[in-house]
């Protein structure tokens, strides 16, 4: 995803750095460019930069085809099977690319201020997907029960993934503001990214509530 490529560069020339133990599984894991990050003292430690996937322009075309399937006069179950699939497929890349979070740790004791900028953009931009997520897949649940059956399955694939991701990412977040709640100078973005965290938890809530209908429909 490339919201998540960049969050891993800014990361990486900040104040972001990989404990040692976790640097050989990083290496090990993925294939992208390795990218020297800047520490207090010592050798600097070496993370990977989050593959360029686009995923969240994917999201949002199959968010449209779902949406307009849904909005004709008759819907086609096979068409909309297959946005659904390829939905499901996309937000899978996007649930691959969260745990490269995990591991980075913030050092207090240099500038933060521009890392915490990239934390809320990538907060933001978590906020508006799973937002639409929300309301357009929120929309099948008003179709006719015999077609939400057929694609229920898939469907509640989606909705789970979407569960999966935000959970890690609002984690990273929260151990964030945690650990800077002390700190005079970034108080003001500390409040931006907890009030986003609080959206994007809100939100979850919501698609929580729409697996919990889904089967509640379906007698499931």
């Amino acid at each position: 995803m490339k919201f998540f490529a960049t969050a891993f560069a800014a990361f990486a020339v900040g104040a972001m750095a990989a404990p040692a133990a976790l640097q050989a599984k990083r290496c090990d894991d993925c294939d992208a460019t390795p990218v020297p990050v800047p520490s207090c003292g010592g050798k600097p430690p070496v993370v990977h930069a989050g593959a360029d996937v686009d995923v969240d322009v994917d999201v949002d075309a199959q968010l449209d085809v779902i949406a307009k399937i849904v909005a004709a006069a008759e819907i086609d179950v096979d068409l909309l099977v297959k946005a659904l699939v390829d939905l499901k497929v996309d937000l899978a890349v996007l649930q691959a690319a969260v745990p490269k979070l995990a591991g980075l740790l913030l050092d207090v004791d240099v500038n933060v201020s521009a890392d915490l900028e990239v934390v809320l953009g990538l907060l933001l931009k978590v906020e508006a997907l799973i937002a639409k997520v929300e309301v357009e897949l929120k929309a099948l649940l008003d179709i006719d029960a015999a077609i939400l059956a057929k694609i229920h399955v898939h469907l509640t694939a989606c909705l789970n993934i979407v569960v999966a991701i935000t959970a890690p990412i609002v984690n990273f977040a929260l151990a964030i503001v945690a650990k800077l709640h002390v700190v005079a100078d970034v108080k003001v973005i500390l409040g931006k990214i907890t009030a986003c965290i609080g959206n994007i938890n809100g939100t979850i809530n919501l698609v929580t509530g729409l697996l919990g209908s889904v089967l509640s429909i379906l007698h499931l």
